[in-house]
């Protein structure tokens, strides 16, 4: 079990993070900082494979609180990277059957956990589509909807990355992770493994989970009602009970080129999710825009017929 902080803006990142005899490298190439543990042999940047210059044997800053262990081993993860982009609609065939795989490496990368309390107030108008028939003739009128309200919710182990290898969108693509699943930091779980120490600050991240939660709020509270669109909401949220712990989770990154373009691609080392950056199949999302086109076109030939009633005759 691990606890969490309470947050305070500005006052969280104070203590001095000495992982035991771990050692902190900074890649002259691509400046991630990395922590290997000393029963590590490997000396090759997970990002960009070139050598590590070491930067530091210790570095100020928060320790992890918990981690994720992997789940499965490289091969595994080789299997599971196959299997998951032949469930991926828009990936050209020859690559979904034979993907050019040159490297899989495992990395432990930074996240920031948060828990807070959120007590909103709202109120906004939504709009409705309504349709009046007259005779044999229909219109669409639009319905104005005056909402307002309170809604208190708590939300735990929002995540949010802090690598600067990766963006919030890219770390979105392979979650969810289960936290339950965490352990309580501990060097032995990072033993074969490179550690990407955390990039930026708490309060940066803070600001990022509260985004994240602004918009489950509005998710909240607009699941409360029946509505084609949203003309406004304005929402006022008064936070409580903020808490963090900085952990790190699992991922395998898979490097490949395919049609002399270089692809990179992460799945979640704990269930083996597939996630983004992979090559796309021009043809298949021609196709699929096509029928799209095709099917609103029909529909709008539909309605029109409808409202003139060319369909009745």
């Amino acid at each position: 079990d691990y606890s969490k902080h309470a947050y305070l803006p500005n006052k969280n990142q104070k203590d001095k993070n000495n992982l035991n005899k771990d050692k902190i490298f900074k890649c002259s190439s691509c400046g991630a900082n990395v922590v290997l543990s000393t029963g590590d042999m490997a000396n090759v940047c997970p990002y960009c494979n070139s050598s590590f210059v070491v930067e530091n044997s210790e570095i100020k800053g928060l320790k992890p609180d918990f981690v994720i262990p992997f789940a499965f081993d490289r091969s595994r993860a080789s299997d599971m990277f196959k299997a998951g982009i032949k469930r991926k609609w828009f990936l050209p065939n020859k690559f979904k059957k034979a993907p050019p795989i040159d490297q899989i490496s495992g990395i432990y990368f930074p996240v920031f956990s948060f828990d807070e309390h959120t007590e909103s107030s709202y109120n906004g108008v939504l709009e409705k589509d309504e349709t009046v028939r007259n005779g044999e003739h229909t219109t669409t009128i639009v319905k104005s909807i005056r909402i307002s309200g309170h809604k208190s919710l708590n939300h735990t182990n929002i995540l949010t990355e802090t690598s600067n290898h990766l963006n919030q969108s890219v770390f979105n693509q392979i979650l969810p992770y289960n936290i339950g699943g965490a352990y309580k930091y501990n060097e032995n779980f990072i033993r074969g493994y490179a550690v990407e120490y955390y990039t930026d600050p708490l309060d940066l991240c803070k600001k990022q989970a509260d985004l994240i939660i602004d918009d489950i709020v509005r998710s909240h509270i607009l699941s409360g009602y029946r509505y084609d669109r949203v003309r406004y909401l304005n929402v006022s949220t008064v936070r409580s009970d903020e808490k963090f712990a900085y952990g790190i989770m699992p991922a395998y990154r898979f490097n490949y080129n395919y049609n002399g373009k270089d692809y990179e691609t992460l799945i979640n080392g704990q269930t083996g999710k597939v996630g983004g950056g992979l090559p796309k199949s021009k043809v298949k999302i021609t196709f699929f825009v096509l029928a799209i086109l095709l099917i609103l076109i029909g529909i709008g030939v539909l309605i029109f017929l409808s409202e003139t009633g060319a369909l009745g005759n």
